[in-house]
């Protein structure tokens, strides 16, 4: 039974290992340049992931990175 229990886990860390490499290397948005997904949650049933990010720059208004996560959401 601990496997179960484990297996969000490690597929909430594939999950954000997967998303920061996709702000490096794919995603040509400038708005997104300083944009790491810090956490992710992912609930029981593997269904819903919960993905926490934050900015680099600490100039940058949060709408702007927020809008162009909402925009790039159907290639995440």
């Amino acid at each position: 039974m601990p496997r179960e229990r484990t297996r969000p886990l490690r597929i909430a860390a594939e999950v954000q290992r997967l998303l920061n490499e996709l702000l490096l290397t794919e995603v040509k948005d400038p708005r997104l340049a300083q944009i790491r997904v810090n956490d992710v949650e992912v609930s029981g049933d593997l269904g819903v992931a919960t993905v926490y990010f934050g900015n680099l720059d600490v100039d940058a208004p949060p709408d702007e990175a927020l809008a162009a996560l909402e925009k790039a959401r159907g290639y995440f």
